[in-house]
């Protein structure tokens, strides 16, 4: 469940560290579908959202449809369960234009990780196939969009990251 849906004093109390999210019976971070392959948990994400900005960096949370903001700590999602982020999927609708562009980064409290998407020109999908990411219960989880050359801001955007818990359910 995206952290935004939680009450209030709960929120407080998790971006404060009063409250250890690794202790919560449900993760943060509930994913839309979990397929076991053997002792593997591998999960996909699922969001969508509106349009983000054409000259300024903005941040999404990884799961539900809050539009783009400029502040990160709006959109973060904190981590549940230690699990390992790969294989990011972006479909941006209509495409950047130009030499323009979007890139999409996955980040671990509040930096960037290897996970990077970019969509250049007429392009409306990308993706990334690359070396996972590990997060640990109690990590912030975001996707940063940073815009290059004036972009033309996608009206529909969704995504997908596969992550992998090893044996646990996240």
């Amino acid at each position: 469940m995206p952290l935004t849906k939680y009450p209030w004093p709960l929120l407080r109390l998790l971006r404060t560290g009063q409250v250890n999210a690794a202790r919560l019976p449900l993760a943060l971070s509930a994913p839309l579908l979990t397929l076991r392959t053997g002792n593997t948990m591998i999960s996909t994400l699922f969001g969508s959202v509106g349009s983000p900005s054409t000259s300024a960096v903005t941040f999404m949370g990884v799961h539900g449809s809050s539009a783009p903001n400029a502040v990160e700590t709006v959109r973060f999602e904190l981590v549940g369960a230690a699990f390992t982020m790969q294989n990011f999927n972006i479909s941006a609708s209509p495409a950047p234009v130009g030499g323009a562009s979007y890139t999409y980064t996955v980040r671990k409290n509040q930096n960037d990780t290897a996970i990077t998407v970019t969509i250049t020109g007429s392009a409306t999908t990308g993706s990334y196939t690359g070396a996972g990411v590990s997060f640990a219960a109690g990590d912030i989880i975001t996707i940063g969009i940073t815009p290059a050359s004036t972009p033309t801001a996608p009206t529909t955007l969704r995504w997908n990251l596969q992550a992998d818990s090893g044996s646990t359910h996240f």
